[in-house]
């Protein structure tokens, strides 16, 4: 994508999506587009601002549309979102004790962080994403360095684009992502996780991810009480008879968009058996459940 086509999408995306003022990097994580750092600047001010199309919002990364831009955006429809087509790679989490990890090419997700090695961290592995399954690699499938492998498996999952819907819990508000079968993994993608920490107005998330295909997340500069909710929340999301997979009951912390660390709740890391032993009957709705509604 050119910067022609990236002001079409900004603007146009602007327009449809945010009354008052929005994200780009959101906004560009669903064109298959990730803007270099290094050249933002620069179309910031030559193609957006300076023609007077945006005014500045609250952070570097968001913009409100002005009357000009409007009248841009008549002249400019948006072009239809990149599709995946044909083999791609990318990265899948797989559960921490996937019993095939011995014969596959994968990765620690969390590594030299200070985090217990024992906690529910999935791994990261490295798949072919065909049109009819996602074929893992295993390690007599390739002779190349994880890092190439890591590298070109980030760029496929740049063409993943789950659904974003926020949910007002009351308490706090929460993201939740889905609709794509490589979700989970957009918890790798900076620029998508950014996304979703200027829609929460924080640089500091709780990320949870307890099935595949889900990221749930929160504004992690909050009460304990609160992020001890949400961690029973998911901790009963991975405990439901579903079709997806459990993958993780671990509160991981994400922060300014990268992945840093683990949430521990006094100190330790949230203890799944007594949470589920709290947890009411199986009767009401998921979130009457949780709240006792």
């Amino acid at each position: 994508m050119d910067r022609k086509q990236a002001q079409i999408v900004a603007l146009n995306g602007l327009n449809a999506r945010y009354p008052d003022e929005g994200s780009l990097l959101e906004i560009f994580a669903q064109y298959n587009f990730s803007f270099p750092m290094a050249e933002y600047g620069n179309f910031m001010n030559l193609q957006m601002i300076a023609p007077g199309y945006v005014e500045m919002g609250s952070s570097p990364f968001h913009f409100k549309i002005t009357s000009v831009g409007r009248a841009f955006v008549e002249h400019h429809p948006l072009p239809p979102p990149v599709a995946r087509t044909g083999k791609l790679l990318l990265p899948s989490l797989k559960p921490a004790h996937f019993p095939l990890k011995d014969s596959i090419i994968w990765q620690p997700l969390l590594d030299s962080k200070g985090v217990d090695l024992d906690a529910d961290i999935p791994i990261l592995s490295y798949g072919w994403d065909t049109p009819d399954a996602f074929v893992t690699l295993n390690k007599a499938d390739s002779d190349r360095s994880l890092e190439a492998l890591h590298a070109e498996a980030l760029e496929g999952l740049s063409q993943v684009h789950p659904e974003v819907q926020e949910v007002d819990l009351g308490a706090f508000k929460m993201l939740m992502c889905g609709n794509d079968f490589y979700t989970s993994e957009k918890i790798l993608d900076k620029a998508f996780m950014i996304g979703l920490s200027d829609r929460l107005g924080t640089q500091l998330m709780a990320v949870t991810m307890p099935r595949k295909g889900l990221i749930w997340a929160i504004n992690a500069v909050t009460s304990p009480d609160i992020v001890t909710k949400f961690a029973t929340m998911s901790l009963m999301k991975y405990n439901e008879q579903e079709q997806t997979a459990p993958l993780s009951k671990t509160v991981f912390l994400v922060s300014s968009g990268d992945l840093s660390g683990i949430v521990r709740l006094d100190g330790k890391l949230v203890d799944p058996r007594t949470a589920a032993a709290a947890a009411p009957e199986k009767k009401k709705g998921f979130f009457g459940r949780l709240f006792g509604n």
